[in-house]
């Protein structure tokens, strides 16, 4: 009989386990997503400034709306990445010129607007990528708002992959 009862009670306390764990994880899941939204939202705002100050010298038609999608979920928990899909009319500048002018434009409006970073090493918002899409007229823009250290380290991740190859 009292083994009956020491089975219930581990079998009930691995039950409430389960369940403080369960309800931790949505509890964590529910605050990265309060992040990333909050992340987003100065992201699109910082894009919508900048690019309508460098649209002409970019060759981006300006849109009505400026928003941004997640890249980050292949990348992991917390990483703060979006990516813009912008229409251009011709493909005169090189990807490499508008990430240059971009990022200087971004490091501008973020030491403007006192945007705050984890890393002293990059600057607050860093455009990873640009590439011009191969069949439709429209340019990609990915960016990442460095206010997490998930964020930073994908950042240094990014570093080594664009490392020239060495034998």
């Amino acid at each position: 009989m009292a083994r009956w009862h020491i089975v219930f009670w581990l079998a009930a306390l691995l039950v409430v386990i389960i369940i403080a764990v369960r309800i931790n994880r949505i509890a964590g899941r529910r605050e990265t997503e309060k992040n990333i939204i909050h992340s987003q939202q100065i992201i699109n705002l910082a894009m919508k400034t900048v690019i309508t100050q460098e649209s002409s010298l970019l060759g981006v038609a300006l849109p009505v709306h400026v928003s941004s999608t997640l890249v980050a979920n292949i990348w992991g928990y917390n990483v703060m990445a979006f990516e813009f899909i912008f229409p251009v009319a011709e493909q005169e500048v090189k990807a490499a010129d508008i990430k240059l002018q971009l990022n200087r434009a971004f490091e501008r409006y973020a030491q403007q607007n006192e945007l705050s970073q984890v890393d002293h090493n990059f600057s607050a918002i860093v455009v990873t990528d640009v590439w011009f899409d191969q069949i439709k007229p429209v340019l990609h823009i990915d960016v990442a708002h460095v206010a997490t250290e998930q964020t930073a380290a994908y950042l240094r991740d990014l570093q080594k992959l664009n490392q020239p190859f060495q034998t």
